[in-house]
């Protein structure tokens, strides 16, 4: 594998991260001012009300926008005309697909019906939600292309339209409707730039019917484990909503958002590798390996110090959220769980091993939705968070058998030096639990060591330091950085 490839990863992984970070940072101020307007119920019903959206979209869309990815990621340089066909009849299949349930909700928003807890109001921007979920095209066009700087800029407009909009029409008296109205916005705005770029980029619409088989051949067997992981994670929400209401649903979905911000580096990664592996001729086990083991380099760092001061970091939005940190922590440890899955997913799925694929999904999610009926009733929110833990347990054994078909060897000595080396962040942060605002600087402090010591032990080995830093820093700036950094390198990796 050549480092200018991988290097490529790296600066499409980082742009994707950014986005999610983009998307945590003014979620965080979004929900803050709406928790401080309006309280946790208001956030109860955005995120109820959205997770519906999102799970009707993932039972639909029959795994084109992962078909999509596959597809375009092997031709956009090869045969860049195939790539377009590939984009554009991924659109117009899944609008099409999307309209008529869309139109059959509002319909009955518009008639006054009710289910479960999501009265005729809920439905109506239920199905203008839907509708808005093609921005997963969108995404999985900027993925397959692994040009993420522009998905970055529509995410970055895309929020502050979000955060503008809704903040108004809170301050207007509408509620939680101003407050989904105002969440609708990123959406519209990723639509928009990306159907532009889209046109820019690939040309104009063409569709073909062999492109929409090859679509829905290689979409399927993901879709069954996606619908299954998606039901898996929005009925995570719904489940809370159904049983708990909107106050509790409200804290458990911001335990959610958090862990994903926290693992969002390793799960840009993942994202990115699937076209990068899809596209190599040879060394994809090397790949799909460098990729786990550097994703997990960067996440586990700011996922210890998280461990340390869950309640804490859910504070800042308020005390009613400092309950919660028992469900961040298990949400957080699932999440990390997944992503060791996710790249023997990824090897998988860019073999054609499509049944493999599929049987992790079902690994993963069966179990959740099994635990969540069961568990949910007793433990409440929590009982939540350990059925979609138990899942991930699940889904990574599954996994790991899996691995070995491929003869894809998933070192478990380095991700245990790896799980060992961030814990030593644990260790100087720890008299910072009692310090009030100060846990800042301990989270600081836990992320710095966990870091130095993943170096140190060459989990994050020297090539993959030396080769974010030309993935990220501008070419004016690297031989002074160069100069600064070397003694500290050499010291570390001596």
């Amino acid at each position: 594998m050549a480092p200018k490839e991988f290097i490529s990863v790296v600066r499409s992984s980082l742009w994707i991260y950014l986005a999610s970070l983009t998307n945590s940072i003014f979620g965080f101020l979004f929900w803050l001012i709406v928790s401080a307007i309006s309280g946790p119920s208001v956030i109860g019903y955005v995120s109820a009300t959205s997770s519906m959206a999102l799970l009707i979209s993932s039972v639909l869309n029959l795994g084109v926008p992962r078909g999509m990815v596959k597809w375009i990621g092997e031709y956009s340089e090869r045969d860049p005309e195939n790539a377009r066909k590939y984009f554009w009849t991924s659109l117009i299949f899944l609008f099409l697909i999307y309209l008529l349930p869309s139109l059959a909700i509002l319909y009955l928003g518009f008639t006054g019906c009710t289910f479960l807890n999501y009265g005729p109001t809920s439905l109506i921007f239920v199905s203008i939600l839907l509708l808005i979920s093609l921005s997963g095209v969108f995404a999985s066009m900027f993925v397959a292309l692994m040009r993420t700087f522009p998905y970055l800029v529509a995410i970055l407009v895309g929020n502050i339209a979000k955060l503008s909009t809704g903040i108004s029409l809170l301050y207007l008296g509408l509620g939680w409707v101003g407050a989904i109205i105002g969440y609708m916005m990123s959406g519209l705005i990723i639509d928009s730039i990306g159907l532009i770029y889209a046109f820019i980029s690939l040309g104009t619409p063409h569709i073909g019917i062999t492109h929409l088989k090859d679509l829905i051949k290689a979409g399927v067997p993901t879709w069954l484990p996606s619908m299954v992981m998606v039901l898996g994670q929005q009925l995570a929400v719904i489940f809370a909503f159904s049983y708990l209401g909107a106050f509790d649903t409200g804290r458990f979905y911001i335990a959610m958002a958090a862990s994903g911000f926290v693992v969002g580096i390793g799960g840009s990664i993942q994202q990115i590798m699937l076209p990068y592996l899809s596209g190599l001729e040879d060394g994809r086990k090397r790949a799909a390996w460098r990729g786990l083991r550097v994703g997990l380099g960067f996440t586990l760092p700011l996922a210890v110090s998280i461990f340390l001061f869950p309640d804490y970091l859910l504070g800042l939005l308020g005390k009613s959220y400092r309950g919660a940190w028992l469900e961040l922590e298990l949400i957080l440890m699932a999440n990390i769980l997944i992503l060791i899955s996710s790249a023997v997913t990824n090897l998988c799925y860019s073999k054609d091993m499509f049944r493999q694929v599929l049987n992790i999904g079902l690994a993963i999610s069966i179990p959740r939705l099994i635990f969540y009926s069961i568990t949910t009733p007793f433990l409440g929110s929590r009982g939540v968070a350990l059925s979609y833990l138990l899942g991930s347990i699940t889904g990574l054994y599954y996994a790991s058998t899996a691995s070995s078909k491929l003869r894809f060897r998933l070192d478990w000595r380095i991700l245990r030096k790896a799980l060992l080396a961030s814990m030593l962040g644990i260790f100087p942060a720890l008299p910072f639990r009692l310090a009030g605002w100060l846990w800042i600087l301990g989270a600081v402090i836990s992320i710095t060591v966990s870091l130095l010591a993943l170096m140190k032990v060459s989990v994050l080995k020297e090539e993959d330091i030396r080769g974010l830093g030309r993935a990220i820093i501008p070419s004016k700036f690297k031989p002074m950085i160069y100069i600064l950094t070397k003694p500290l390198l050499n010291a570390i990796y001596s």
